[in-house]
């Protein structure tokens, strides 16, 4: 028992040497935002849109591990996220729901969209492409859609075939495979983070 004291044992404050530092999680207030002193470095940085999630999506992405790009150091970005019902889309802009959508579909669920669900995915597809930026982010690569899903019969050779038509008959969609959920969450980040700066570029 007296080893594990020794092992367990911190010295307080008093007790540390000069300089000698402990790692302790940053404060945060009610929203979540680092709370810092005033003689503490800013070693995060806020995005300066809110992205709106859609209150039908399910799990939805959190967008807690990005970073700000290279020039700004690339620091922790603090995303702010507000939920509500998005006409098209699962995720977009506050301000500019009607400019920007994203889709985003896990494997079975896409799945699901191009066989027993094909006529409502359609419809979802006809609005998505009347909007200015609009994409279908599919938490899956064309590797893992083309091996099936072993809770699906459709022939993945039908799910190709599929995307290439919408692709051809709605040019205004743009599609993006992605190999992993955490790559899907990026891709949507950086999406509406390329619309929002395309935005400030050209002045409106």
């Amino acid at each position: 028992h007296h080893n594990r004291q020794a092992i367990n044992h911190r010295p307080a404050l008093s007790e540390r040497r000069s300089g000698e530092t402990e790692n302790i999680p940053h404060r945060t207030d009610s929203i979540g935002m680092p709370i810092r002193r005033d003689d503490e470095p800013v070693d995060f940085q806020v995005n300066p849109f809110t992205v709106v999630v859609d209150s039908r999506e399910q799990a939805p992405f959190g967008f807690r591990n990005l970073t700000s790009d290279v020039g700004d150091g690339k620091r922790p970005l603090i995303v702010s996220t507000e939920k509500q019902g998005l006409k098209t889309g699962d995720y977009s802009i506050a301000g500019y729901e009607d400019q920007v959508a994203i889709e985003r579909k896990s494997l079975s669920d896409f799945l699901g969209c191009c066989g027993n669900d094909r006529k409502r995915f359609q419809k979802q597809l006809e609005r998505l492409n009347e909007i200015k930026v609009a994409y279908v982010v599919v938490e899956a690569g064309w590797p893992s859609i083309l091996a099936g899903h072993e809770h699906s019969r459709l022939n993945p050779k039908t799910v190709f075939r599929s995307v290439l038509a919408w692709q051809q008959r709605l040019p205004g969609i743009h599609w993006m495979m992605c190999s992993t959920r955490s790559l899907a969450e990026v891709a949507t980040f950086r999406i509406l983070e390329r619309f929002w700066k395309d935005l400030d570029r050209d002045g409106k």
